[in-house]
């Protein structure tokens, strides 16, 4: 019983500018670089799942550089912005990790 949201996050090729082909490995890309983390709210309880919970065990997330590099709706972003949006990306898990132990 309760209120129920889903946040699905579907590659879209014409839009992100990229070959149908590989639609799975960019929605695979955006769960292992860490940009997108899979996660359930239970009783007001955070938890990571799926691939994101294995990401913790590995504690190696996939740079977010080859995400965005996949995808020509990123071409306009600079090294110096990837780097930050990477920092950010790190700063979070580093929580999720610290979470883990």
């Amino acid at each position: 019983p309760g209120t129920k949201y889903f946040h699905i996050h579907i590659p879209c090729p014409p839009g992100w500018g990229y070959d149908p082909r590989y639609g799975i490995k960019i929605g695979r890309l955006a769960v292992e670089t860490g940009y997108y983390d899979l996660y359930e709210i239970v009783n007001g309880e955070f938890r990571l799942t799926a691939a994101s919970e294995k990401l913790i065990e590995k504690r190696k997330l996939t740079p977010v550089r080859e995400y965005f590099r996949a995808q020509s709706r990123f071409r306009i972003l600079t090294d110096e912005q990837i780097n930050e949006i990477q920092r950010q990306i790190d700063m979070k898990w580093d929580g999720y990790y610290k979470k883990g132990e």
